[in-house]
């Protein structure tokens, strides 16, 4: 089913099923994270970047903190994740999306690539898996230190 979901709004013309499995133009079965990327499409843990020409997944860029936290929380099954209608729908409408609240003041959820975020730093800041103050740095490449933390906190679940 996370397959046919991302078949559904990859924009990239060349995915193929055989012989190879190509899900996204910037990862080849001769790359060392194919399989790793490959699989993390398939159970729904990843999305590359469908929004972009081709849908890339960008694989030698760091990985945000935000999106980490959101591999994170699913991989533990405690959270999956919902298309912004989904979430639209759940909270009442576009103007309740925009109004979401967070504790960190670098988290806006008008700004439209946010409009997401809140629901996983709220749900990890309450089950303290992570435990930043003021300012989450959604954006800023996670770090080791960091994500063993995140580990650490997320065992106590």
């Amino acid at each position: 089913m996370c397959l046919f979901d991302f078949t559904g709004y990859s924009r990239f013309d060349g995915l193929q099923l055989t012989p190879e499995l190509i899900l996204y133009p910037d990862v080849k079965p001769e790359d060392p994270y194919y399989e790793s990327v490959n699989i993390a499409t398939i159970l729904g843990f990843a999305r590359g970047f469908p929004s972009e020409n081709d849908s890339p997944f960008h694989p030698e860029q760091p990985v945000s903190r935000i999106h980490a936290l959101k591999m994170l929380l699913q991989a533990m099954d405690v959270m999956q994740w919902k298309e912004r209608a989904e979430l639209k729908a759940e909270l009442g409408g576009v103007q309740a999306l925009r109004a979401q609240k967070t504790p960190f003041a670098d988290i806006d959820p008008r700004i439209p690539s946010m409009w997401w975020y809140p629901r996983y730093v709220n749900f990890a800041h309450l089950t303290r898996v992570i435990d930043d103050k003021d300012f989450f740095a959604p954006n800023k490449p996670l770090t080791q230190g960091v994500l063993e933390q995140w580990l650490k906190n997320a065992l106590n679940l």
